[in-house]
């Protein structure tokens, strides 16, 4: 449950930051 909504708030994120900044966070 725990995983999904860290998935769940990734995916916001990636969305409101856009995915430049998102592969950055992952990189």
């Amino acid at each position: 449950m725990i995983a999904i909504l860290i998935t769940m708030s990734l995916a916001l994120l990636r969305a409101l930051l856009g995915p430049t900044v998102y592969d950055r966070i992952l990189a």
